[in-house]
């Protein structure tokens, strides 16, 4: 798990479109479809199921989705923190 593939699983868990992630990520379909299947690897489970308007998350797939949600806020959070102590210790006093 990395990363980049919760980044990818959560965005096609919101469009609930492999080819709307693409388009919105900026990467190439086949390569969004690769990544999520390396996750489905990791877990050992099926994430998601193709329909006639895209996809529909398995149960899996929501809970990956519950704890994607929170790493990825908690990486924004450690980021947004980071960037505010360096100011802090930049600014003369």
């Amino acid at each position: 798990m990395t990363l980049h593939q919760l980044k990818i699983w959560t965005t096609i868990a919101r469009r609930l479109s492999i080819t709307k992630a693409a388009e919105e990520l900026r990467i190439r379909q086949p390569s969004v479809t690769q990544q999520i299947k390396l996750l489905e690897k990791d877990y050992g489970v099926k994430l998601y199921e193709v329909n006639s308007r895209g996809v529909d998350l398995t149960p899996a797939g929501r809970v990956v989705l519950k704890y994607a949600k929170k790493i990825l806020s908690h990486v924004d959070n450690l980021e947004r923190d980071v960037r505010r102590s360096v100011r802090r210790r930049r600014r003369p006093g």
